[in-house]
C-alpha cells in the first residue's frame, strides 16, 4: 500500500471524526450542520482519491488536494489535522507514478 493511500486514510478517519464532533456541538448552533457535511462530502471524496491513486496518481492528488481544502473550510478548527493529511497525501501522490507491473513469463 502507498504512503499517500495511509495518510489518505488517516485524513479521512480525522475528517469524519471532526465532522461527527461539529455534529454534536450543532445543538448549540443549528448553522453547523451544513458546515459538517461539506467537510463529510470532502472526506468521501478523499475516499474517490484512494480508489484512483492506483491508476491515475496526479488525478488521486488533486481529489486529496480539493478534499483537504474543503475540510478546512467545513470545519475549521476540527479539521486542521485532516487537512494537514490530506495536503502530505497530496503531495506524496503527486511525486508517485504509477508502475508498471512485469508480466510473468515475458521475455525481455
Amino acid at each position: 500500500m502507498r504512503s499517500s493511500n495511509i495518510l489518505g486514510i488517516l485524513g479521512i478517519v480525522f475528517g469524519f471524526l471532526g465532522g461527527f464532533l461539529v455534529l454534536l456541538f450543532s445543538t448549540i448552533a443549528t448553522d453547523m450542520i451544513t458546515n459538517a457535511m461539506i467537510a463529510m462530502f470532502a472526506s468521501i471524496l478523499g475516499i474517490l482519491g484512494i480508489c484512483l491513486s492506483n491508476k491515475e496518481s496526479k488525478i488521486a492528488a488533486a481529489q486529496y488536494l480539493v478534499a483537504g481544502i474543503g475540510v478546512l473550510i467545513g470545519i475549521s478548527a476540527f479539521g486542521i489535522l485532516s487537512f494537514i493529511f490530506f495536503i502530505i497525501a497530496a503531495l506524496l501522490a503527486f511525486r508517485e507514478d504509477p508502475k508498471i507491473e512485469k508480466i510473468k513469463g515475458a521475455s525481455q
